[in-house]
């Protein structure tokens, strides 16, 4: 589900018109509040990833933790980015980068779902 969350909002953020100014606020107000939406998921999937089950259970789950551990430190490094005013190129390199990291972990994690070992 964080990947499918960390997939839309980055491609969004890309693609609409207008958007990345959005988020990256307007006038000497410094970043608008919505990068709190980048934020909020980073650290309470920092706090799940946390094993506190069985050690069978907590081996198998790991793919999963690495995979929710890898968007919640994307999103938080893109809510950075926006923070602190990164300049244009570099942002646009990080946010595409950061997307195909997503598009790579949800895909990753579809294809492990579909294929089961037996």
């Amino acid at each position: 589900m964080l990947s499918v969350y960390t997939l839309a909002f980055l491609s969004l953020g890309l693609v609409l018109p207008g958007a990345m100014g959005v988020l990256r606020g307007s006038g000497d107000d410094g970043p608008d509040p919505s990068t709190l939406l980048l934020t909020l998921p980073g650290v309470v999937i920092g706090f799940l990833i946390t094993a506190q089950e069985h050690a069978l259970v907590a081996r198998l789950l790991l793919p999963v933790r690495y995979a929710a551990g890898a968007c919640g430190a994307m999103l938080l490094i893109t809510a950075a980015s926006l923070a602190f005013e990164l300049h244009t190129i570099p942002l646009m390199v990080l946010w595409v980068s950061s997307l195909a990291i997503s598009l790579f972990v949800a895909a990753a994690l579809l294809i492990g779902r579909l294929v089961r070992p037996v």
